[in-house]
């Protein structure tokens, strides 16, 4: 039974974190920093405010609609990025911030996989029909350098993951 709530639980979480945790288990006390090479991706959906009002219309049924075709759609990106060797780091609404580290390769390397993972992401969400008469694309950047993977917040135990740099 622990074992199968640590996997669920382990799927929420960004790898850095499942590293850290693995390497020093114990909660954090006190906010902390790592500085990384990494490559960044940041995915933002166009369309998404005008087909989330358009499906609110529909009442209950249309947000459940709403959730599944979201979920098709990320679900796609996601695999997309895992594919590319990236690790989903945290969706922000409609956006979607994923990392490659060069930790154990140049960052040269990293930011080539990321790049394939955006240039596919292009090539089949550009004008992607989720539902009749409704398109979204994405635009994506990506930045590649020293990164700082901050654990911040601590209020009542609670900690914030951010990406900074």
């Amino acid at each position: 039974m622990a074992s199968t709530l640590l996997k669920t639980l382990a799927s929420y979480v960004p790898a850095l974190i499942l590293q850290r945790v693995a390497t020093e288990p114990a909660p954090l006390r006190a906010p902390a920093t790592q500085r990384l090479p990494a490559v960044v991706l940041y995915a933002d959906v166009m369309g998404f405010t005008l087909m989330a009002e358009q499906f609110a219309q529909q009442g209950p049924a249309g947000l459940e609609d709403l959730t599944n075709l979201l979920n098709a759609y990320f679900g796609q990106l996601v695999d997309l990025v895992m594919t590319h060797g990236g690790d989903v780091v945290k969706f922000a609404g409609d956006a979607l911030v994923a990392l490659w580290p060069a930790s154990d390769e140049p960052l040269s390397t990293a930011a080539q996989r990321a790049a394939q993972c955006a240039i596919e992401i292009q090539q089949r969400f550009h004008e992607y029909q989720v539902a009749e008469g409704i398109r979204l694309s994405l635009r994506i950047g990506l930045g590649a350098g020293e990164v700082m993977a901050a654990h911040l917040g601590g209020i009542f135990g609670r900690w914030e993951f951010m990406l900074t740099g």
